[in-house]
């Protein structure tokens, strides 16, 4: 219930990690896939250029065998990180 109504740390904090951690609990809370989903992509539109982030999403997709989504999100990535 906590994690559903929880939102993205802002940009001026350190909230990588803690968004990281959220995304951990809510797999471990049985989350749907579109709520930790949308969740991970919330974070990424905060600030685009956290490749950690898109990691997580990229892998998360992978794991749960939608491998287009993983694609997708690879190739959003690749387009949007300034390396």
């Amino acid at each position: 219930e906590i994690l559903k109504d929880s939102k993205v740390f802002n940009i001026g904090d350190n909230w990588v990690w803690p968004t990281i951690l959220i995304y951990e609990q809510m797999k471990l809370n049985k989350c749907s896939k579109e709520e930790i989903r949308n969740f991970l992509k919330e974070s990424i539109d905060k600030n685009p250029q956290i490749y950690e982030l898109w990691m997580k999403l990229i892998d998360y997709n992978i794991e749960i065998k939608d491998y287009d989504e993983a694609r997708n999100t690879y190739y959003s990535a690749s387009k949007s990180l300034l390396i």
